[in-house]
């Protein structure tokens, strides 16, 4: 099917939703929505955002995009409120408010809106900002967005980013040298993928490293992108200074612009928005779109249940779940503030074990030292000793890793496993009260891997010692006249340090993985256990309230009534089923 005839039918499509959306809202509110994918499939406006984890340099990213400095960067959490940047031959900015105020504002206001430094917490009620922007870029259709970063200390900025997806069409994924890729990262890419299908990634700050650090990094960032992410194909990688590339821009410098990764991005993605960018929004708008429908049809079995039940059985029966309900959430609670104590505890546990490690480790290699400088003429002692324990520190972290990951991993299963049994049987409860009170059907659970199972750790085999080898001291032509045994001893002296920092060095690297994939699998658990809930318990909740709702504004349920919302239903499966062919 060719992209016109593909346009049509989707335009179709929505123009058929749109009908009974309209027809019926009261009973399903979401013809804004759809309002809005209309609109933009018909402008072809692509929606591209930055996102990443805070501090990666996204607004940086974007200032260099568009060449001037507008939007807001620092070196603490910035953005607050996720801003859409479109074309318009005025430089300005629109703020609609969440009472549906709207105020036009000078760029050189913008931080007052979108920061968080003067909108903490969302203080003063934004509900968007649009820039108005002249950028070339801009004028194609395309709108760049610029998120809220996730991991921070500031939760609701995570939050604000993972309920905006749903508008992302395709998106530069963000990450930086230090380190490339974190477990937040990872989670976040993980919900991002499951609404974002076009996915772009760029290592910045690589100013910081030299050109064999940078392949070093890129390298380890596809390897984690396919073995952690299951991405596969051309992950479109691309290294480059968001900091350089912005300076360019100002002094308007090709050749500094092309050095900073820039000019290959750019190349990059005026290629995709000629060739892909069409059938990269027709599948997203595809997608919003089956989404919605998904959501109409969770409303009218919402509806069908409220039409037949009388209110006061209906009443009652809310009273006893939700009295369960606000009983089973103090628990939940009380339990999460547990995990959170236990996960500091356990944290410690890591620590000394990996303390242990490094005074292992620092046994080894002092032995292999001395046995290196003993059986070796010193003349050339110190050279063969350093050789060795730069190896032998690759081998012996290396050759340690898996064991010590999986007595980890096995304490942290005998930790997690009694809080799993609480959360199933507080889910269990509330389920079976919901189905002898209401009869609901539940859909069945979708689990994902166990929550217990350790990532691949973040950490580099190779030797980190590049400046440590050069630091001993070379010895003074005195020392030579000294006697073989006085000699051994001043060369054990200078390599004793550098044992340690080996050590050092790689049990603390060592540590750090595992701190990491502890704090992520605690992540991924609290995640499996919240998305549980919320297919459970809290939608079952959603639905009393509408059931109620519904139940209110009518006494009785016609036969005619039912037969509406059959029908209703009939045609959003079939309008599913025509979407699901295009």
């Amino acid at each position: 099917m060719s992209h016109a005839t593909e346009e049509t039918s989707l335009g179709k499509v929505l123009h058929s939703l749109s009908a009974l959306l309209t027809s019926h809202a009261a009973t399903l509110p979401l013809e804004n929505r759809l309002h809005t994918l209309r609109g933009r499939l018909a402008d072809g406006r692509f929606h591209l955002a930055v996102l990443g984890q805070f501090k990666r340099g996204k607004s940086t990213l974007l200032n260099a995009l568009l060449g001037e400095s507008f939007l807001p960067m620092g070196v603490v959490p910035v953005t607050a409120i996720p801003t859409l940047i479109t074309y318009g031959p005025v430089r300005q900015a629109r703020i609609t408010f969440q009472d549906g105020t709207v105020r036009t504002i000078a760029l050189e206001e913008l931080a007052d809106y979108v920061t968080e430094t003067a909108n903490s917490q969302n203080q003063k009620g934004v509900m968007q900002v649009e820039v108005r922007h002249p950028a070339p870029l801009l004028e194609r259709g395309v709108v760049l967005i610029d998120t809220p970063g996730i991991g921070s200390t500031l939760v609701h900025n995570t939050t604000t980013t993972l309920n905006f997806l749903r508008e992302v069409d395709a998106a530069f994924f963000l990450v930086s040298v230090d380190p490339p890729l974190t477990a937040v990262e990872l989670d976040f890419l993980r919900a991002v993928q499951q609404r974002v299908n076009h996915l772009f990634f760029l290592l910045n700050k690589v100013d910081y490293l030299t050109l064999d650090e940078q392949q070093e990094a890129l390298r380890f960032l596809e390897t984690t992108l396919r073995t952690q992410a299951g991405l596969n194909g051309d992950l479109h990688l691309f290294p480059v200074s968001a900091r350089q590339a912005l300076e360019a821009q100002l002094e308007r410098n090709a050749a500094a612009w092309a050095a900073s990764g820039m000019a290959a991005i750019e190349e990059r993605l005026n290629a995709f928005l000629q060739t892909e960018k069409l059938a990269a929004l027709q599948e997203a708008i595809r997608a919003k779109t089956a989404d919605l429908i998904g959501e109409a049809l969770q409303l009218l079995h919402a509806a069908q249940r409220a039409l037949t039940m009388p209110l006061d059985e209906l009443l009652h029966k809310q009273g006893a779940f939700q009295d369960a309900l606000a009983t089973a959430r103090q628990q939940r609670r009380q339990a999460a503030g547990l995990l959170q104590v236990e996960q500091k505890r356990f944290v410690e546990h890591v620590n000394e074990q990996a303390a242990r490690l490094r005074a292992a480790a620092e046994a080894h290699f002092s032995s292999i030292m001395q046995t290196a400088v003993a059986d070796h003429d010193p003349g050339e002692a110190e050279e063969i000793a350093q050789k060795q324990l730069a190896d032998a520190a690759e081998a012996f972290f290396a050759a340690h890793y898996p064991s010590f990951s999986q007595r980890i991993q096995a304490d942290l299963s005998a930790l997690l496993t009694p809080y799993a049994a609480q959360a199933d049987a507080l889910l269990d409860d509330l389920r079976h009260l919901a189905s002898d009170l209401f009869g609901f059907e539940f859909i069945p659970l979708n689990p994902d891997e166990p929550p217990t199972r350790l990532q691949t750790p973040y950490w580099s085999r190779s030797v980190l010692i590049r400046s440590g080898l050069g630091l001993a001291v070379s010895p003074g032509l005195w020392e030579s006249l000294l006697s073989p045994a006085r000699r051994r001893q001043r060369i054990l002296s200078r390599l004793q340090p550098l044992a340690e920092r080996l050590a050092l060095r790689n049990a603390e690297r060592l540590r750090w993985a595992v701190v990491q994939n502890t704090q992520q699998t605690l992540r991924q658990f609290q995640a499996h256990l919240d998305a549980r809930w919320q297919e459970t318990i809290e939608a079952t909740a959603q639905v009393l309230e509408t059931a109620v709702s519904q139940r209110r504004r009518r006494v009785v349920a016609s036969a005619a009534d039912m037969d509406a919302i059959d029908h209703l239903i009939n045609a959003l499966h079939a309008l599913a089923q025509g979407l699901s062919e295009l």
